[in-house]
């Protein structure tokens, strides 16, 4: 409901990108919400994408099978930071 506004807080870069919240960012956009971010810092890409992986791995819409394609792409970034 428009008049509660945004209950969760956009996350984004340094650079302004957005890392959690692409739909609430269109909703409130379309509605005219103000929007509220919290400005994440990391020490590499892998990091930033390892925050999303394991936002993603908590919301409560995914699948028991969702979950685990989620986690196979964190398991990908661990090789990676490995190397």
């Amino acid at each position: 409901m428009k008049e509660y506004g945004l209950n969760y807080l956009i996350t984004i870069t340094s650079k302004g990108e957005i890392l959690d919240g692409h739909y609430r960012y269109k909703i409130c956009t379309e509605l005219d919400i103000p929007i509220k971010y919290e400005k994440r810092s990391f020490n590499n890409s892998i990091e930033e994408k390892r925050f999303v992986i394991y936002i993603n791995l908590k919301r409560r819409q995914l699948n028991d099978f969702q979950k685990a394609e989620v986690a196979y792409k964190l398991e990908a970034l661990y090789k990676e930071q490995a190397s």
